[in-house]
Order: structure tokens, then sequence, then C-alpha cells
């Protein structure tokens, strides 16, 4: 056994041997199509509208349409060689945040478009990534190798770290046609 999921109530489990099988009126189903994917790491299956199932492996996205496996190209395909996924979890109907082990979160479309990108480099508190939970308000909660972290999805929050911009205190802040402007103490 590789990972089991629920998924609507319903009970999926990703074996070793067979791939994906669906627990049907106390009978484990084995689920055609699934044997190329079974030697792949299963990360977490989710509900896809218009689609039965929304699959995450450690090399991309495939959806499930109740008959047919389809891989899915999205835009952080190129994240996938470099990082390993850890997590998948629905943060709303629209978007979904992908953790990373060694890599931050992705937060995409389900249609596979970058959102976000949370990583060291730009500003978040760490690169590792243990576990991601959405709560019923939509806040994302991290749990790193920090300790936890509130991200509010639809207040998204911009860090400057490097602060060799300013040479000295900002006392102001005002915005002028999606510009911000920066008071400091000497200008």
């Amino acid at each position: 056994l590789r990972g089991i999921f629920n998924v609507g109530n319903e009970v999926w489990v990703w074996t070793v041997n067979s791939g994906l099988k669906h627990l049907e009126n106390y009978q484990w189903r084995d689920i055609p199509g699934s044997e190329p994917y079974k030697e792949d790491r299963l990360i977490a299956i989710l509900p896809y509208s218009g689609y039965h199932l929304l699959i995450f492996r450690n090399t991309g996205f495939v959806k499930y349409d109740g008959e047919t496996f389809t891989s899915i190209p999205t835009e952080a395909d190129f994240y996938f060689g470099e990082h390993l996924l850890y997590r998948a979890k629905s943060i709303n109907e629209n978007e979904i945040a992908l953790a990373f082990s060694n890599g931050g979160i992705l937060i995409v479309n389900k249609n596979g478009s970058l959102q976000h990108i949370l990583t060291e480099e730009n500003g978040f508190p760490t690169n590792t990534i243990h576990e991601i939970y959405t709560d019923n308000e939509g806040t994302l909660w991290v749990a790193s190798v920090d300790g936890i972290i509130k991200i509010l999805i639809n207040n998204p929050v911009s860090i400057i770290k490097d602060q060799n911009e300013f040479n000295s205190l900002v006392i102001f802040i005002e915005s002028v046609d999606d510009t911000l402007f920066f008071g400091t103490k000497s200008g």
C-alpha cells in the first residue's frame, strides 16, 4: 500500500502492484489504466469539477474522468524536477496548495496555472514543509521545520526581505496607480 485517500467520502488506495483501487460495496475494485503509474509516488487525490479525480504524483498531475487517465501539463511542471512534492490540498474551489519538502509552497489553480510561489527566496520563512491544512475559512495552515505558519490566501502578504533599498527608517507608505511609494526619515 502506497497511500489511502478520502475523496468525497469515498475511499481510494494506491498499491505497489496494481495501481489505483476504489472501495465499492466493501470490495476493492482495480481501476483499469492506472497500472502505468503504479511505481509513482502518489501524493494526493482531490475532487475535480468536470472530472472524477485530480491525482498528484511526484512528477506532475493526472486527471481521471472515470475511464481514462490523462497527464496535465502545468505551469508548475518545471518545479517537480528539482523539488520533492510532499502534500497537495484544495484551498477553495479553484486553487490548490502544493507543499514541497525542499521547495516551499506553490499555489496553482485547477487548470495548472501558477498563482503564487512561496519560498525562502521571496521572503517565506522556510522551504521545508511537512504538512498543510485548509480550514473552513480558506486559511492555509503550514507545518514547517520552523513551526506553524498561517497563510491568508485571500489576503496575500508580500515581504521585502532585503531592506538595503531603504537607507533609513520607513515612516510613510502611499499607493498611486498600483505603485507603492515609501517615505523614509531621510527622504
